[in-house]
């Protein structure tokens, strides 16, 4: 019968060979799917990743030194597979938690296809909230849907550039039927002849 602490030795492991390394292959060929990358950066939670990291690979020092001092192999074994899937889980996180800006659009994670991303030309508008170190910049496209992306502020200069050459001003029109659109006209005429 295993004890508690084998059964979890023995997940971690099977979790460090098998789910972290295709978890990473996974992650990385639905990256390579994004052509035409203008700008990539990683979103700020991406800090708490590192911070996990560090805390898991602090641990696996730890265990990895109290096996050499008692000659445990199998806890020395345990330790290295353990890192090496914490450090193949952080990579799998950090490319999912990455922004892309293509010429086509905005891509707000790269599990999402390539035609799922927000078009440059179907955004009307957007607006920015300053939050240093980031910048939160708010897109409305197609009728009431919006997207947040954060952006660093050292890619705020060339970012702007991108997105006056990219969007189209918002233009003021509305398309009315002919009827409608005389009617419209006869009301405000009638408004300020009064």
């Amino acid at each position: 019968m295993l004890s508690y602490v084998e059964v979890l030795q023995y997940s971690l492991m099977v979790y460090s060979v098998l789910v972290a390394p295709l978890w990473f292959l996974i992650a990385f060929l639905f990256r390579l799917r994004h052509r035409d990358v203008i700008f990539q950066w990683k979103r700020p939670r991406v800090v708490f990743y590192a911070i996990a990291l560090a805390v898991i690979i602090a641990g696996c020092v730890l265990v990895c030194l109290y096996a050499i001092t008692y000659s445990n192999s199998s806890l020395m074994f345990f330790s290295v597979f353990t890192f090496i899937g914490a450090i193949l889980t952080y990579h799998a996180l950090t490319y999912g938690a990455m922004i892309l800006v293509t010429n086509k659009g905005i891509v707000t994670s790269i599990y999402e296809s390539p035609r799922n991303c927000v078009l440059w030309h179907n955004i009307k508008d957007y607006y920015v909230h300053h939050h240093y170190p980031i910048l939160v910049y708010v897109f409305m496209y197609d009728f009431h849907e919006s997207i947040r992306i954060t952006v660093p502020y050292y890619m705020q200069k060339a970012f702007e550039e991108l997105i006056s050459l990219k969007i189209d001003k918002p233009r003021m029109n509305i398309p009315l039927q002919p009827e409608i659109n005389e009617a419209l006209n006869q009301q405000i005429k009638e408004m300020f002849n009064q």
